[in-house]
C-alpha cells in the first residue's frame, strides 16, 4: 500500500490560485474573520432568495395582467350583447314573434297629478 501512495504525483495549483487561497487559510487570525465570512455568506443567500422571490412576483403579475385583459374582453362582449338585447325595438320584435299579446304603446305616458 505504501507503493501506491509513493506512485501518486501531487499537482501543484497554479500560482494565482495559491496566492489567492493559500494566504487565506494560512492566516493565524482566520478565527477572528469567521463572523465576517458568515455575514457575507448570509448576505449572498439573502440576495439570491430575494432574486427568486422577485422573479416569482413578476411571473404572478404577468399572469394576473393576462387574466385582467381576458376578463375585460369578456365584460365588454357581454355588455354589448346585453345592450343589444335590451333595445326597445329588439324587445318589441321578440314579444311580437312569441305572440305574448303584449304590444308596444304608441301614445306617450301621461303624468298623474293628485291634488290634496
Amino acid at each position: 500500500m505504501s507503493d501506491k501512495n509513493s506512485n501518486i504525483e501531487t499537482k501543484k495549483a497554479p500560482r494565482w490560485v495559491r496566492s489567492l487561497f493559500g494566504g487565506l487559510f494560512k492566516d493565524p487570525n482566520l478565527r477572528a474573520k469567521l463572523p465576517y465570512f458568515a455575514f457575507l455568506y448570509c448576505m449572498i443567500i439573502l440576495y439570491i432568495g430575494i432574486g427568486y422571490y422577485a422573479e416569482g412576483l413578476v411571473k404572478k403579475i404577468n399572469r394576473n395582467e393576462r387574466n385582467v385583459k381576458e376578463k375585460r374582453a369578456e365584460y365588454i362582449s357581454i355588455k354589448s350583447e346585453l345592450m343589444d338585447l335590451t333595445k326597445q325595438s329588439r324587445l318589441a320584435r321578440e314579444l311580437q314573434e312569441k305572440g305574448s299579446g303584449v304590444i308596444e304603446s304608441v301614445s306617450p305616458p301621461k303624468k298623474i297629478i293628485i291634488s290634496e
